[in-house]
């Protein structure tokens, strides 16, 4: 949430840590609930969302929700500017 500006969940919610990794670096992401492994096809997203650091597209799952896909490198990259900004 902090990430993309949203409002976070409760601390009493139960929340999951998924360890994402690009080569070496690692970053963990902390959501609110996992919906398993899924084949989507990626689209690009528009309007204003399209400038939106850390979004790769977006996909629609069953019921025409659409979820926006997360660009993995970039989360990354982000992750390591901050974690060098506050050594």
């Amino acid at each position: 949430a902090e990430e993309f500006g949203l409002l976070a969940s409760p601390r009493d919610q139960k929340q999951y840590a998924v360890v994402l990794g690009m080569g070496d670096a690692r970053v963990a992401l902390l959501v609110d609930r996992l919906e398993g492994q899924q084949d989507a096809v990626i689209k690009p997203v528009l309007g204003p969302l399209r400038t939106l650091r850390g979004v790769a597209g977006a996909t629609e799952l069953g019921a025409q929700q659409a979820v926006l896909v997360l660009d993995v490198s970039a989360l990354i990259e982000d992750g390591g500017r901050r974690r060098e900004a506050r050594a």
